[in-house]
This record gives structure tokens, C-alpha cells and sequence, in this order.
């Protein structure tokens, strides 16, 4: 009986740890965080580099027809200069496995 109580206090504790996680391998929070990052470090310079920020909006368009997520997302350029905060616009398949468009003006 101890074993069984002992068992289901660590699953009372981890069950909301786990549900509050979004950035988890495969989620569509990870594959839009992991697209923007890939997006932004292309295009810095040597002595800069990419602080993550948030997914500010994720919403599900239909566009030509095709059902697609759209998402607004923080990040900030840290350099030698300063931080420069921006935002890039995604527009991504529905389950964000292609990016259709990427551009750091609003869509």
C-alpha cells in the first residue's frame, strides 16, 4: 500500500510539470521555435547572436485554400552594439512541418 500511495504523490506531482511543458520535441511550439531560430541565424553577423523570446501569436489561417498557422514571434540581437529587440511573421503548414513564408514585416 505504501509503494502504491508513494507511486501516485510522484503522479499528482509530475502530471502538471509535464502538461505545462510547450517547448517539448515535436510540438508545434518546438518546430516554430526551432524555424525562427534557423530563420534569424542566417542572417547574423559574427559578433552577434539570437536570445529567444516567445511565440506572441499563433493562430490557424486558410490561405489559397490550404489550411495554415500563422505565428508572431520575440527575439532579441545581442551584439557588442546593444540588443535590438525584433519580430519575425511566420506563415507555416498546419502542423508547421513547411514554412511557406518568413519575413520580419507584418504579413
Amino acid at each position: 500500500m505504501k509503494l502504491f500511495i508513494k507511486k501516485l504523490t510522484m503522479a499528482s506531482v509530475m502530471l502538471p510539470i509535464l502538461g505545462s511543458c510547450t517547448g517539448l520535441l515535436g510540438t508545434q511550439e518546438w518546430k516554430i521555435k526551432k524555424v525562427a531560430t534557423a530563420y534569424v541565424e542566417q542572417g547574423l553577423k559574427d559578433d552577434e547572436h539570437m536570445r529567444w523570446g516567445s511565440i506572441i501569436r499563433k493562430l490557424h489561417r486558410e490561405v489559397n485554400g490550404k489550411a495554415c498557422t500563422y505565428a508572431e514571434v520575440k527575439y532579441t540581437i545581442v551584439s557588442d552594439n546593444g540588443n535590438t529587440y525584433k519580430t519575425l511573421y511566420l506563415l507555416l503548414s498546419e502542423n508547421c512541418d513547411s514554412v511557406y513564408s518568413a519575413s520580419n514585416k507584418k504579413l
